[in-house]
């Protein structure tokens, strides 16, 4: 039997570097909004169509272009997109440093602490801010951000539940670390 190259420790030293990405990313959105929001806040496109007509009368070809406006907010409302973006990745960052937190214990050997059921628990919370402010913004954003902001919702409703399992190892290891 050959021996595997990928192992828990090379694991969660992707996870690690993902977060680090991730965190990256989320600041180059937060850029890329306001950069957004500074160069007027509207996003245009305009979408070409070429349609044939034939001798008979039949449609073969005909040239006709139109102009699409695609707006991803509601006129008028650029800011307040902005502004929920802006709740959304501070949210994420915060929840993504407690995150980075909980991978380095985990690296040192100390998984089931009470450190990271507090990790679980912040994060948690913070996907339920998450979701509130998604909601919120659906309002002036568009309905799509109910959905998003659904899903953080039971992103959060998952960690509570990773967070009890979390808690009740902590306890039986407490306990066991007791029983000599």
């Amino acid at each position: 039997m050959g021996t595997s190259k990928w192992n828990d420790g090379r694991s969660l030293k992707l996870s690690l570097i993902c977060t680090k990405i991730v965190i990256g990313l989320v600041i180059a959105s937060a850029v890329a909004v306001t950069v957004w929001y500074l160069m007027g806040g509207e996003t245009s496109v305009v979408a070409q169509t070429s349609v044939a007509k034939s001798a008979d009368g039949e449609t073969i070809s005909s040239r006709f272009s139109e102009h699409v406006e695609i707006s991803i907010v509601r006129t008028g409302s650029s800011f307040a997109f902005v502004a929920v973006i802006y709740v959304v990745c501070a949210i994420a960052l915060a929840a993504l440093c407690l995150l980075h937190g909980m991978l380095s214990r985990i690296r040192r050997g100390d998984v089931f602490s009470a450190g990271n059921v507090q990790a679980l628990r912040r994060i948690s919370w913070l996907c339920f801010a998450c979701a509130l402010a998604l909601v919120c913004g659906a309002y002036v954003c568009g309905l799509s951000f109910i959905l998003i902001g659904l899903m953080a919702a039971f992103v959060g409703l998952i960690l509570r539940v990773v967070k009890n399992v979390f808690a009740a190892a902590v306890e039986i290891k407490t306990e066991n670390d007791f029983t000599v």
